[in-house]
């Protein structure tokens, strides 16, 4: 997560200088700005207490783009189905009638497709759901870095990572990983920012494993996103999800 340095003093000069309005301007002109990157004291110092408010496009953009890579995954999910329904359009063709091996490709790319769904979309959704809930009543809490691991995913040249930390509440040690291609932003210190579940400490997340872009307003107390971010992960949530109503449709009036 991108947090930045203290916003700018109300030091205005002209019209309407110093009122809230411009002030407001002014703190996000400097966030939208800034390339500072902050170390971990400060980013404990900044996130202070629950409950934080988390801005509608930080909520789309996590449960859209919370895990590795989630627009492959949607990109191979809308290929699978693309293939799939092929053989259904076909179908609607006057005096065409399904062979069986169309029968299995629609089967068999359906159920990759079901699969790369389950594994990217669902899953992104479901750990967009726990980020959420954890940026609004998460306690902070600096964990260590003990290491990391990598894992079967590759993309490209480079491999997936898991970078491992350890943190400490009321005398127990939890344990909590974050997954990315990119490690650099986990590992550039020893310590790092968590937020745990006061009432479930084992559920956690790493501050800086979240989707780059996402800011947090020191002045509200709330998490916000850029919402151009969500152009690109919202048109591949809704071309793969016209291709499952497509599917649907096709496969009613083929069967």
């Amino acid at each position: 997560m991108d947090l930045v340095a203290e916003p700018p003093q109300r030091g205005a000069t002209g019209y309407l200088a110093g009122t809230p309005f411009v002030c407001r301007l002014e703190y996000n002109a400097h966030i939208l700005m800034s390339r500072k990157r902050i170390n971990n004291s400060q980013q404990l110092q900044q996130i202070g207490d629950a409950p934080r408010l988390v801005s509608l496009s930080v909520r789309l953009y996590l449960r859209l783009y919370s895990t590795v890579s989630p627009l492959y995954g949607w990109f191979v999910t809308g290929f699978c189905f693309i293939i799939a329904l092929f053989p259904l359009h076909e179908s609607e063709l006057e005096n065409y009638v399904l062979r069986i091996q169309d029968v299995v490709c629609i089967g068999v790319f359906l159920m990759l497709g079901s699969i790369f769904f389950y594994y990217f979309p669902i899953r992104t959704w479901i750990a967009g759901n726990k980020a959420i809930r954890l940026l609004q009543n998460g306690i902070a809490s600096n964990a260590k870095h003990v290491g990391e691991k990598t894992v079967g995913m590759r993309f490209g040249s480079n491999y997936v990572k898991d970078v491992r930390f350890k943190y400490h509440v009321e005398g127990k040690t939890y344990k909590v990983f974050a997954r990315a291609l990119d490690t650099s932003r986990l590992t550039d210190e020893k310590n790092k920012v968590v937020l745990y579940d006061p009432i479930e400490p084992k559920q956690s997340i790493v501050l800086d494993g979240l989707p780059r872009g996402i800011h947090f307003d020191e002045l509200t107390s709330r998490f916000w996103v850029n919402p151009l971010r969500l152009v690109l992960p919202l048109l591949m949530t809704n071309i793969v999800c016209g291709e499952i109503v497509a599917i649907i449709v096709l496969a009613i009036r083929a069967f």
